[in-house]
């Protein structure tokens, strides 16, 4: 795994430990869906990296999804990801 890649993986988990504390705190359920959805895209842009897809600017998680979808199958419910 390059580093860059680890680097992208290791932003999503911060991502994930800064929900694991806000996570029963209801005042939070904003803050802990954006934290999930940025660990996600972190993830992505990490396989992204990893497999030398390209540099890509986008947030949107259905077009992350759409791009890694050659090289990585993943069982998602794209409904869910849609913005």
């Amino acid at each position: 795994m390059n580093e860059l890649t680890k680097e992208w993986l290791a932003r999503a988990n911060d991502d994930l430990e800064t929900i694991r504390e806000i996570i029963d705190n209801s005042e939070l359920t904003n803050i802990a869906a954006f934290h999930a959805q940025q660990a996600i895209e972190k993830s992505l842009k990490a396989v992204i990296e990893e497999f030398k897809i390209g540099f890509v600017k986008i947030h949107n998680l259905e077009k992350l999804f759409a791009l890694i979808n050659n090289y990585i199958q993943i069982a998602i419910n794209l409904e869910m990801v849609k913005t």
